[in-house]
């Protein structure tokens, strides 16, 4: 069983994050599946977010976020691709990846695959 983030899991109830609430208060063996885009549109570093909850994220939900171009593909956004494949390949427990774009009269085939290819392109380590 685990969990897909959306944006108001990283609000505050009584001083903590929901997000480290559930985490704290669930077994190991329950996944936090990271949605990068609502992540970091809520203002969270989803490299640390990783770090924070080591082995919980078997799968991370890889959305590109930039507030200067609602239009960017993984890549070519203001995420920290490598460092988030870094963080989930090292201690997050990673297993897959799903990247997901969702932008309205975007030809989502031709925005995947800038996503397929940019993600394949990231270095890191």
């Amino acid at each position: 069983m685990g969990y897909h983030n959306h944006d108001y899991i990283f609000e505050q109830f009584d001083g903590d994050y929901l997000w480290d609430i559930l985490a704290e208060n669930t077994d190991d063996r329950f996944i936090l599946q990271l949605d990068t885009g609502h992540a970091a549109l809520m203002g969270e570093d989803p490299v640390e977010l990783i770090y924070r909850h080591p082995g919980r994220t078997a799968s991370i939900h890889a959305k590109a976020y930039s507030t200067v171009n609602e239009e960017a593909v993984i890549g070519e956004d203001q995420l920290d691709w490598a460092g988030i494949i870094e963080a989930s390949e090292t201690v997050g427990g990673i297993e897959w990846y799903i990247l997901e774009y969702e932008i309205e009269n975007v030809d989502p085939i031709e925005a995947l695959e800038a996503c397929i290819n940019n993600f394949k392109a990231i270095q890191w380590g």
